[in-house]
């Protein structure tokens, strides 16, 4: 099968999207840190937050940006 490549302005465009889509998450992070004292379902989504900001991104990156 063919792989098939992003052209540039779509590969721009998913980035700057994904760099918006952080910098929600990590709003969000800060709200929700006050509530995840109290809750282990507010601590789930909390965890899930801060994976997807320091392992996650990096892995869209690199399967957009990829050669």
């Amino acid at each position: 099968m063919k792989k098939r490549r992003l052209k540039k302005w779509v590969k721009i465009l998913l980035t700057i999207l994904t760099i918006l889509a952080s910098a929600v998450i990590y709003v969000l992070m800060a709200i929700l840190g006050a509530k995840g004292q109290n809750s282990i379902f507010y601590q789930v989504i909390f965890f899930c937050g801060y994976t997807w900001l320091i392992l996650g991104q990096f892995g869209v990156y690199y399967a957009i940006w990829e050669n």
